[in-house]
């Protein structure tokens, strides 16, 4: 009787932190108040709702990370999100200095395609509500936001094979005055930029 010859796959734990700058970095904020606009150097990834010259404006950020690297060989075990609050005695934000109000806010993944230096209130890209995440109202005005588990979220992404993660922020009721606000990738501290750790096993 011929033996069988038995394949063992071996697996390899990694670890990889995605955190852009500006050259690299894709975000964006865009507004009611003038919907054509796209503020796609800004310094913050904000959502908020305010007035201006007595009119109502609302504003959402969109931003995304490149997942490039998966291919067929790896294994997403855990994808965790962190946001940093902007330094106050680095840069100040001409319109409001963080965050105020009934600020609670929500996470949502993107859908569809949107490009960094055109995407506004009008072309805003679409989004699902599946494996969302929604946070409570920030009362501090300064306030990071760490380790915040997007898994499911991610391999959502992943099942639909894309390779680009972009999520979009906004308050849940959109009422004024409120705002949240984290640094963008075009951040002038680095160590603040938008940052996706990646937990995932590699078969060999």
């Amino acid at each position: 009787m011929e033996s069988e010859a038995v394949s063992e796959k071996t697996e390899i734990k990694k670890r990889i932190l995605i955190k852009p700058g500006a050259e690299k970095g894709k975000d964006s904020t865009f507004g009611l108040y003038d919907p054509q606009f796209s503020n796609h150097d800004a310094i913050y990834i904000d959502g908020y709702a305010w007035t201006i010259l007595s009119v109502r404006a609302v504003c959402r950020s969109v931003f995304e990370f490149d997942l490039g690297f998966v291919n067929d060989n790896i294994i997403i075990d855990s994808v965790f999100l962190s946001l940093y609050a902007i330094d106050p005695e680095i840069e100040t934000i001409p319109t409001h200095e963080g965050n105020f109000g009934e600020n609670a806010f929500q996470l949502l993944r993107i859908t569809s395609d949107w490009t960094e230096n055109e995407v506004n209130w009008i072309n805003q890209p679409t989004i699902t509500y599946k494996n969302h995440k929604k946070f409570p109202k920030v009362e501090s005005l300064y306030e990071d936001l760490l380790h915040v588990d997007i898994t499911d979220m991610t391999l959502d992404m992943l099942k639909e094979g894309k390779k680009n993660l972009g999520i979009m922020m906004k308050l849940d009721e959109e009422e004024i005055f409120s705002v949240v606000l984290f640094a963008s990738s075009d951040y002038s501290d680095s160590t603040k930029h938008p940052e996706l750790e990646i937990y995932y096993r590699e078969v060999e």
